[in-house]
């Protein structure tokens, strides 16, 4: 995520990367990024999704999907590989207006 403002209109680029506990781990075929913004609304992304969850170029294990940001303020996210939870990131972002 980056430390930079990220001002409405912005598309927040929200990335995760498992570490599996073993070598022989395999990372399970859905990962889902939930975002709660400010007014409550939560949007659920995964690979079948518009945005959609895909891998992280060649980075093993490591997923990102852009979020188009419409609201000021505090967003949470939420990541959680699925069929069974078996890995979960918790995270949050700010978006300000912008002053250009």
């Amino acid at each position: 995520m980056s430390t930079g403002k990220i001002n409405i209109g912005d598309r927040a680029r929200l990335v995760v990367t498992w570490t599996p506990e073993t070598a022989s781990t395999t990372v399970l075929a859905e990962q889902t990024c939930s975002v709660k913004e400010p007014d409550g609304t939560v949007t659920a992304l995964t690979s079948v999704t518009t945005p959609a969850v895909v891998a992280n170029g060649t980075v093993v294990d490591s997923y990102r999907v852009d979020f188009l940001c419409t609201q000021s303020g505090t967003h949470e996210v939420r990541w959680v590989s699925t069929p069974t939870v078996e890995a979960a990131e918790q995270t949050f972002f700010n978006v300000v207006p912008s002053n250009i």
